[in-house]
């Protein structure tokens, strides 16, 4: 068959693959890439002679294919999580695996020593590339399982490089070992540079382009990786030295980047890797793959077995002994399987065996043969062993097919979650589904809020409203004049009738407003109509809120992120004369989500995926505040800016402080009162007041307490309102105290889905009754936010 031929049934192969897996996950959970790997040796020469892989042009694609595989791998380790005590044990393991691995392929060889750094060092190798879309696809790639094994298999990945860059590269060990340091030296100047903070143009360029054809960001990335592939190149080592290389390099140039943004980069560049490129070296795999070696002579397929038994003992077992403290016996097990799973690099130590007539070819088929094995055995009993990181719990009890793994753009939910709408969701805007990496689309200038692209395990694994260890009696909440019940979401659950107002009509609404322009207030003093959940406001920590979030695609905070950052940007550029960084001062602050998104390089999506962990539902409160502190500090950005919290959850209000995410907090209840003489002190640092949730519950009052009081001035106001509530008398008030207002009412931001069509109609019923028109929004099944900007009098403008 031509190239073109070979190439179109390579594509056709990588379409039927995950229609296979999602038929065969009925059933038992198998790995998309063994279905790309079998139906290539089922088209290859040695069993329907349809394919044959040999062409430069299938070569050179496969070989991107597999770069791109090991430079995805290179962008999700997070260094700053695999060092100290991970990345000492990683080592440790491949030490040990090296010295076990070289000792019995010494015996396996009869004493050839060039066959024996090949089969010792292919026995220490982990496919991280291979089991990389795995992890991602069951759910276990975020945690601290997920890093122990980016930690454990990045070293098996590389260490074996390394080793055959310095053994086998045909060059004395010496001279290999110069030109592995000089690569090492330019890498880290790269890296050097690349850790350096981005010039403004460079973020502002990413968002200007990325949906436009420019596409500068995924641009650069392809430009980085095409350069660490030609310097390896250059320098005579493997490419996967480069193509792990320009993955650290991008994850650190992409740092300067909006995480919203970045978060659609990488997604654009896992569509070109995953929806073309890595396919095509597994299919590729699977065509070459020599079944007639292997089938010809006993021995051969006596030794796979054997090869497969040492991937476990060479390479797994000291992987089970040194896992990370905390691990038990299943999790060990997991690594264990995960770490001996190994493709990729059998692949290339056999081609350099054979090249260099060290190995005969029944012991290299025996060992890639062992291999396929591993690709197809060892993952799936990983995932047995580990059931509850792919299916959790929804709301009512239904659970999704354990272990149903997802291939990249899959956003299935979970099965049967009553009031984890899935089309709601997506029409407001986002897409919450397992096997998605966190991240989100910031709406850009005079567009309408696009679909954000929340990326985490957000929906699948926040469907579970678990009760976290020492679960306290649910608190009764501050009634009349206190912010209460602001815009969270709604229960998983229908509504209780003693939880919610009725719905009005749009007449009722009207009736209802006050001319004032204060907001609405209905049974109970709350927005008429609302749902309310008091049990989640003020937990001693945050799961139970994140649990009830995902469902309902909570998604604002991550909207807010991107402006808040660059307002905050904007205020602290001013010369006001007074020292420091002008403080943050974020109303309703809750568990500090806001403050988590400014200063730290993180996203909503992660923060989702983080609480709602099987991992964090095992912990008490103080051991996932231990865990959040060393999560956020390592996450903390070096442009962090003070921030003060207010909200009259204390406990909330208490955990933001006790991780590290508030400066100061306070419980002050404005509405009801002026500031006490601890918040009154803590204003003079405060230049930018914000709000994400709360714009119901928070009136004038608040802003006029807060603005009588001596603040760094100029102050700011950024606040994210829903369109069912007035905001012209607290326009009016900040107008008094010399702010002026902006807004743009056609540009708006979804929050989250309703909890039914009663609250739906509610909000319908209160948007046309205030002026405005909620088809594509509100009638579209979501809450709505608008964005309200106010400053000093300026030069005309709008909001951004």
């Amino acid at each position: 068959m031509s190239q073109s031929g070979t190439l179109l049934l390579i594509m056709a192969i990588a379409v039927l693959a995950p229609l296979l897996a999602r038929t065969a996950n009925r059933r038992l959970p198998v790995p998309l890439v063994i279905f790309e790997i079998l139906l290539g040796v089922f088209v290859g020469p040695d069993v329907l002679g349809w394919a044959s892989a040999h062409g430069e042009a299938i070569d050179v694609l496969s070989d991107l294919g597999l770069a791109m595989l090991i430079f995805l791998a290179g962008y999700e380790i997070d260094f700053a999580a695999v060092r100290g005590g991970t990345l000492r044990r990683s080592l440790g393991a491949w030490a040990v695996s090296l010295a076990v691995g070289l000792g019995i392929a010494y015996a396996l060889a009869g004493g050839r020593a060039t066959a024996c750094f090949v089969i010792g060092t292919a026995l220490t190798s982990t496919a991280l590339g291979t089991v990389l879309p795995i992890l991602r696809d069951s759910g276990d790639l975020r945690g601290p399982f997920g890093t122990a094994v980016l930690a454990f298999g990045a070293v098996g990945e590389f260490g074996p490089v390394i080793a055959m860059a310095v053994l086998l590269s045909g060059r004395r060990p010496g001279q290999a070992a110069l030109l592995l340091l000089a690569f090492a030296a330019v890498t880290a100047a790269a890296v050097w540079w690349a850790a350096r903070p981005r010039r403004p143009w460079f973020p502002e360029m990413v968002e200007r382009t990325l949906h436009t054809s420019g596409q500068f960001a995924v641009r650069f990335v392809m430009l980085v990786l095409a350069a660490m592939l030609g310097l390896s190149r250059v320098f005579g080592l493997d490419i996967l030295l480069g193509a792990f290389a320009a993955g650290v390099l991008t994850r650190l140039v992409l740092r300067g980047a909006d995480p919203a943004s970045r978060g659609e980069v990488l997604a654009r560049v896992e569509a070109i890797g995953f929806g073309f490129l890595v396919p095509v070296f597994f299919v590729v795999t699977g065509i070459e793959f020599d079944l007639d070696a292997l089938l010809d002579d006993g021995r051969p397929l006596l030794l796979v077995p054997a090869f497969l038994a040492l991937f476990l003992v060479v390479r797994g077992l000291p992987l089970y002994v040194l896992a990370p403290p905390g691990f038990g016996r299943r999790d060990r097990a997991a690594l264990m399987l995960y770490g001996s799973t190994c493709l990729p690099l059998v692949v290339a130590l056999t081609t350099i065996g054979l090249d260099d007539r060290a190995i005969t070819t029944g012991e290299a088929a025996a060992l890639v043969g062992a291999a396929m094995v591993s690709v197809l055995a060892f993952p799936l009993a990983a995932l047995g062993l580990r059931p509850a990181a792919r299916g959790d719990a929804s709301p009512t009890g239904a659970r999704r097919r354990a272990g149903s793994p997802r291939s990249p753009g899959d956003t299935h939910g979970p099965a049967g979650a009553r009031t984890a709408p899935r089309g709601r969701a997506r029409r407001c805007g986002s897409t919450y589904g397992p096997g998605h990496r966190a991240g989100g689309v910031q709406p850009r200038r005079g567009h309408p809020a696009p679909r954000a692209a929340a990326r985490g395990t957000m929906e699948a694994a926040g469907a579970a409203a678990h009760r976290p260890r020492g679960r306290t009696r649910r608190a009764r909440r501050p009634r009349l004049g206190t912010r209460d019940h602001r815009e969270a979401p709604g229960d998983a659950g229908p509504p209780r009738s003693a939880d919610r107002a009725p719905a009005l009509t749009a007449a009722q609404t009207t009736r209802r407003l006050r001319v004032d322009g204060s907001d609405v207030r209905g049974p109970g003093d709350r927005p008429a109509g609302k749902a309310r959940f008091d049990d989640i406001y003020d937990r001693p920590d945050p799961r139970a809120y994140f649990a009830r979030l995902a469902p309902l695609g909570y998604e604002i905070p991550q909207h807010a992120q991107a402006v808040f950052r660059r307002t905050a940007a904007e205020r602290a550029a001013l010369p006001d004369g007074a020292p420091g960084r002008p403080a943050v001062l974020d109303l309703c602050c809750s568990y500090g989500i806001n403050a988590a998104l400014l200063n730290h390089d993180v996203t909503l999506a992660e923060l989702y995926a983080h609480y709602t962990a099987p991992a964090a539902a095992e912990l008490t409160t103080e051991e996932l505040a231990a865990r959040d502190r060393e999560f956020y500090a390592r996450r903390r950005r070096p442009d962090a800016h003070p921030v003060i919290g207010l909200d009259i959850a204390g406990r909330a209000v208490g955990y933001a402080r006790a991780v590290g995410l508030l400066d100061a907090g306070f419980t002050d209840n404005l509405e009801a009162g002026p500031p006490g003489t601890a918040l009154s002190a803590a204003l003079a640092g405060v230049g930018l007041i914000t709000l994400t949730g709360g714009g119901s519950y928070v009136t004038r009052r608040t802003f006029g307490a807060l603005l009588s009081r001596t603040l760094r001035h100029p102050v700011w106001v950024s606040a994210f309102v829903l369109r069912t509530v007035p905001y012209a008398a607290v326009a009016e008030t900040l107008a008094a105290h010399g702010l002026r207002t902006a807004s743009d009412d056609t540009r708006t931001y979804p929050q989250r889905a309703f909890t039914d069509a009663a609250e739906q109609e509610f909000a319908v019923a209160a948007v046309r009754a205030l002026g405005a028109d909620p088809a594509g929004r509100e009638a579209a099944g979501c809450f709505h936010t608008v964005l309200y900007e106010s400053r000093e009098p300026g030069p005309a403008r709008g909001t951004s």
